[in-house]
């Protein structure tokens, strides 16, 4: 994971340095994020916690799973709403 923040041991001097910092954080977290894999990983995960979780009862179950599937089409829908929100900057 840490090849996705080339800049962890950056030293930080002023607060310019943090912006570039943290944009290499927000950066490297949205990469990892929409790598095809690693959305198979975390989706496989959610899916496993959801029915690993034993006090829940199967309707909590189905709610559970149906908010994990539902996660690419919120990733869909937040993305569409940054990039039009990049274009009135």
């Amino acid at each position: 994971m840490l090849t996705y923040f080339p800049y962890a041991n950056l030293s930080i001097k002023s607060e310019s340095d943090v912006c570039v910092l943290c944009e290499e954080y927000a950066i490297g977290a949205l990469d990892y994020v929409n790598d095809k894999e690693n959305q198979k990983k975390i989706n496989d995960t959610l899916h496993n916690t959801c029915g690993q979780l034993l006090s829940f009862k199967q309707q909590n179950h189905l709610q559970c799973v149906h908010i994990v599937d539902r996660i690419p089409q919120i990733r869909n829908h937040r993305s569409k709403s940054s990039a039009d929100l990049e274009i009135y900057s």
